[in-house]
This record gives structure tokens, C-alpha cells and sequence, in this order.
């Protein structure tokens, strides 16, 4: 375990381009060697290196949402089609992160200080009701569950850019947990485009998968730095 505390990024890295090239080359049925250690990876990387004695509430809310999507990248490893239980759990995943968002900030609602979330939560509604207004026409049965997605992300966004009011964790949510919230949204943004528009383009699933895997590094990096 003393590997996965020093080098846990490097093995997690390895590993995402990995099934990068196997997304790139069409050999989707090796995945199960290489989608399935993400998460597994970044979990590991984290539990070494959090404090044990510390901080018990908020690693168990990482650790449930690690876990939640993990259990989406087997049910898509499983069974390529099963887009909306993937889905889902990345919604639920996501729920679960608000929740340690607001353990490290609680949110003052009428402050100077909920200003910059309100701003990051302006810019992010902008880009969804371009992205909806574009391909929401194609979305035919899913537009009850993409609008659920944009509605935790709003969320996500929100409470992540909150944590710029802790003086002392603000440079978690300028390093981490902001870009973290960017690639979940471009991962909806490539997603949604591939599924929906695009579909003959193959290339988005490396982007997808590279957004999501990134995406998850972040969160997992600026939350070892609350739990070390």
C-alpha cells in the first residue's frame, strides 16, 4: 500500500491511457482489465494517504461517491448500452460530493461571499441552455434525465466554486475541485454530442472517457489534501 501512497497518480495515469488506446483502437471488451482499476486505483491512492483518525464523516462521503461510480463503470463495462444506469450513478456520485463540498464551506445565501458561486453558477446555466437548445431536439426519451444531470451539476458547480470562501482551502477549489466540475461538464457536453448528434464519430468516447477519469483525479487530489 506504501506504492499506492507515492505513486498512486502515476499507476491511476498508466492505467486511464491505457483504456484511452484500447476506446481508440476498438478493442472495448479489454476495458474490463483498465476501466474497472480506475476507481479502484484512485481509492487506494486516497485511503493510504488519508489520516485514520480524522475526519471519519467526510471519507466516508468520498468513499461512498468513489464507490457509486465504480459500480456505474462496471454496469457500462458489462454492457456497453447501458448508458442510463451509468448515468445515474454519476448523478448520484455527484450528490454524494455536494454533500463534502459542504462539510469543508457551508453556503451563506445573500453574502458578498456567495457571489463568486453565483457567478460560476450564471456561467454554467449559460452553457447548459446553449448545449440543451442545440441538442435537445435529439434527446427524444433522455431529456427528463439530462435535465436531472444539469440540475445536480448546477449543484456541483455551485458548492464547489463556494469553497473559494474558505480562506485557507480556497486554492483546493482553484486547483481541484473547479476543473474537476469543468470536465464533469465537458464529459456531459462530448457525451451528449456523441449519443445524441454526432454518433458516427468514435474519437468522442477517448475524449469521454479522458474527462471522466480526469475528472475523478481531481476530486480525489484536492480531497487527499483535506483528509492527509
Amino acid at each position: 500500500m506504501k506504492l499506492f501512497k507515492k505513486r498512486g497518480i502515476v499507476f491511476f495515469w498508466f492505467v486511464m491511457l491505457a483504456d484511452c488506446f484500447l476506446v481508440l483502437s476498438e478493442q472495448e471488451s479489454y476495458r474490463v482489465f483498465t476501466k474497472l482499476l480506475i476507481i479502484p486505483i484512485l481509492f487506494a491512492f486516497l485511503y493510504t494517504n488519508a489520516n485514520k483518525k480524522h475526519y471519519s464523516q467526510t471519507k466516508l462521503i468520498v468513499y461512498s461517491a468513489l464507490f457509486v461510480s465504480w459500480i456505474g463503470d462496471i454496469l457500462i463495462v458489462i454492457n456497453p448500452d447501458n448508458t442510463i444506469a451509468s448515468a445515474i450513478a454519476l448523478i448520484v456520485s455527484c450528490s454524494i460530493y455536494c454533500f463534502a463540498f459542504i462539510k469543508i464551506q457551508r453556503v451563506s445565501i445573500g453574502t458578498e461571499s456567495s457571489q463568486k458561486s453565483l457567478a460560476a453558477l450564471i456561467v454554467y446555466i449559460a452553457i447548459c441552455i446553449g448545449l440543451f437548445r442545440w441538442v435537445g431536439l435529439y434527446m427524444e426519451n433522455y431529456k427528463a434525465l439530462v435535465i436531472l444531470f444539469m440540475l445536480i451539476m448546477a449543484c456541483f458547480v455551485f458548492l464547489a466554486a463556494n469553497v473559494l470562501n474558505h480562506k485557507i482551502k480556497r486554492s483546493l477549489a482553484i486547483n481541484f475541485f473547479l476543473p474537476s466540475a469543468a470536465l464533469f461538464v465537458a464529459y456531459f457536453f462530448f457525451y451528449a454530442l456523441h449519443k445524441f448528434l454526432l454518433k458516427e464519430e468514435d474519437f468522442f468516447n477517448v475524449v469521454i472517457a479522458l474527462t471522466y477519469g480526469y475528472g475523478q483525479s481531481l476530486m480525489v487530489l484536492g480531497f487527499k489534501k483535506i483528509l492527509k
